[in-house]
C-alpha cells in the first residue's frame, strides 16, 4: 500500500551470502526429458474446440434456427437476386439432391408450420 512501503532488503555480505545452488552431479543428474514420438506428440497449446458441425441444414441465414427468413433467402437466390457462400448452400439443399431450388425453399417453409421434414430440426 502507498502508507506501507516495502521493507528494505538486505544485501548480501561476506557473513550472509546466497544460499548455495546445488549443482548437478553424476549422482543427482538432471531428470530425463522423455523426447516427442507420433504416438507421444507436443501437447496442444490449446485444447481443440469441441466438434461442431459446419451448418445447420435449412439454417441459411446462420442464425441458429430454420424459419421463413431462410426460406425467403433460397428464393431469392433461385432468381439471382442473392448470392449464397459454399457454407449456404450447403445449409439450403434441403433434400439433398445437390442442387439449391424453390423445393429446398418449400421444404424450409412446411417445417416452419409443422411438417416433419427429414433433416430439419
Amino acid at each position: 500500500t502507498p502508507d506501507k512501503p516495502n521493507p528494505p532488503v538486505e544485501p548480501n555480505t561476506p557473513d550472509k551470502p546466497n544460499p548455495p545452488v546445488e549443482p548437478n552431479t553424476p549422482d543427482k543428474p538432471n531428470p530425463p526429458v522423455e523426447p516427442n514420438t507420433p504416438d507421444k506428440p507436443n501437447p496442444p497449446d490449446k485444447p481443440n474446440p469441441p466438434d461442431e458441425p459446419e451448418f445447420k441444414l435449412g439454417d441459411v441465414d446462420g442464425d441458429g434456427k430454420v424459419s421463413a427468413k431462410d426460406s425467403m433467402l433460397i428464393q431469392r437466390y433461385t432468381i439471382k437476386l442473392k448470392q449464397l457462400d459454399d457454407k449456404q448452400l450447403k445449409a439450403a439443399d434441403v433434400n439433398g439432391d445437390g442442387k439449391v431450388t424453390n423445393k429446398d425453399a418449400l421444404a424450409i417453409l412446411r417445417f416452419t408450420i409443422g411438417y416433419k421434414i427429414d433433416g430439419l430440426s
